[in-house]
This record gives structure tokens, C-alpha cells and sequence, in this order.
């Protein structure tokens, strides 16, 4: 039987068995994985892995389910952040996010 929370934070009704394997537990796509958690969502236009309406889809759906999150959009970027002041940006970030959530 399907866990309700995880029901609940997809908010779409969804039955069936829990997943079994340890693989299946960890995957992103599974309902637990979007258990509500403060997330960061960085993204560079640039990056040719996953387009922008991907970073703003996941910042939008973290926004809309009322987790707190943050996005920071870097436009000159791809995947990795080459440039330095971008990378002082995206670090600094990074850093305030954690201290915020581990103080």
C-alpha cells in the first residue's frame, strides 16, 4: 500500500505497493524523494543536460508545495560554473544556504 504522505506531497492520489528495493527508494523520480525538505535550485542557462524550464519546474513545484527554497539562476553558465565571479556568487550561496539550515 502506497505511503499517504508521499500521496500527499504529489498531491494527486496514487495507490499500489511501496517500492521494495533500495534502488527504488533513492530514486529521484519516486514520490519520497519530493518529501518536503529545504532545497537550493542552481541552474545555468547554458547547460545543455537539462533545459531551463527544468530548474524553474523543480524551484516552482518546491515553491507551490510549500518547501523552502531558493533559486539562483546563472545564465552565463552551463553545468559547471567556469566563470569566477559567478563561482563566488554560487558559493557564497551555497554557504548561506547551509549555514541557515544547519544553525
Amino acid at each position: 500500500m502506497a505511503d499517504a504522505h508521499s500521496c500527499a506531497a504529489l498531491a494527486r492520489p496514487c495507490s499500489g505497493p511501496s517500492p521494495q528495493t533500495s534502488r527504488e527508494r533513492r530514486t529521484d523520480s519516486h514520490p519520497r524523494a519530493l518529501a518536503p525538505s529545504a532545497a537550493v535550485v542552481i541552474h545555468g542557462a547554458k547547460d545543455f543536460r537539462l533545459v531551463e524550464s527544468e530548474g524553474i519546474a523543480t524551484f516552482t513545484a518546491l515553491q507551490r508545495r510549500g518547501v523552502p527554497s531558493e533559486m539562483l539562476y546563472l545564465p552565463g553558465e552551463n553545468h559547471h560554473c567556469l566563470n569566477p565571479q559567478n563561482s563566488v556568487v554560487w558559493h557564497e550561496t551555497v554557504m548561506r544556504w547551509i549555514k541557515s539550515w544547519t544553525e
